[in-house]
């Protein structure tokens, strides 16, 4: 698996931030939802969603908040579909598909699951071991949506178009179907990414009483992100820091780590801007 040897356990400290704020949040949502608050077009914001289809990629992408607060998003294109579903209390559902064959992630505090058929693997997020992570390239080895995903992934990946809240989203799930199939560097790459974007834009300040009332949700997620691009690279430096016969692995959990914070701040966008997406 490119470099990851060992057993040992890994602490992702993501457990607590999953769980942090999450039943203020959900229960915003639902409040929310249930008082019928409108985008703009006298759609309840359970309801309602926003859709774009970016002719460059061939797919279809859109996003909603559902009845129960859950953020919904959907990837249509060319046999490819791919539904997410993330909660406040950082569970999120993945669902990949290419014509016949399906791959479903789970994932949540104490483990992520995967089911392609009959064939299932898990890991516990606690205590990250090599042959776990096996056990989950085995279950999506030769899967053609998983080879689908990462091609379109790949494709928004490398070119020079900026991200928003679509293709952000795809991308962050492609790194950890990436980084589940054994692809090493991704959520390195990714974080780059998203932090050359952000300084590249110049942010009018706003003042305190407009910016509590209309919150600037895009500038949020970028920069919750983006701080989570620190404890990335603070924790790649301390895993340089241990056994050489630990590094590879250490570092495997640092990119989980990440693409779980990720996951988590992605909802909230959602709920924040619920939906439109920026």
């Amino acid at each position: 698996m490119g470099g990851r040897i060992g057993h040992v356990s890994v602490v992702v400290l993501v457990l607590a931030f999953l769980g942090a704020g999450a039943p203020a949040l959900a229960q915003g949502v639902r409040a929310m939802s249930s008082a019928g608050v409108s985008l703009g077009s006298g759609v309840s914001a359970a309801a309602a969603g926003q859709s774009r289809y970016d002719g460059r990629l061939g797919v279809m992408f859109s996003a909603r908040l559902d009845a129960d607060g859950r953020a919904v998003t959907r990837i249509d294109g060319d046999g490819l579909t791919v539904v997410k579903t993330a909660t406040a209390f950082g569970e999120v559902e993945i669902v990949v598909s290419f014509k016949e064959d399906r791959v479903e992630l789970s994932l949540g505090p104490n483990a992520i699951r995967v089911r392609r058929g009959p064939a299932q693997a898990t890991l516990n997020p606690k205590r990250l071991t090599e042959a776990d992570l096996a056990g989950v390239e085995r279950v999506i080895r030769g899967s053609r949506a998983i080879r689908a995903f990462k091609q379109l992934t790949a494709q928004i990946e490398f070119t020079d178009a900026p991200d928003d809240g679509f293709t952000l989203g795809a991308l962050v799930d492609g790194a950890l179907v990436r980084f589940l199939d054994g692809e090493v560097g991704v959520v390195h790459r990714l974080g780059h990414r998203l932090r050359a974007q952000r300084r590249a834009r110049v942010r009018p300040a706003s003042l305190p009483a407009v910016r509590s009332q209309f919150p600037d949700c895009w500038g949020e997620y970028e920069l919750t992100v983006d701080g989570h691009m620190d404890t990335f690279i603070e924790c790649v430096d301390d895993a340089g820091d241990a056994s050489w016969y630990l590094q590879s692995l250490l570092a495997a959990g640092c990119e989980l780590d990440w693409v779980m914070r990720a996951e988590t701040a992605a909802f909230q966008y959602l709920a924040c801007a619920a939906v439109p997406i920026r």
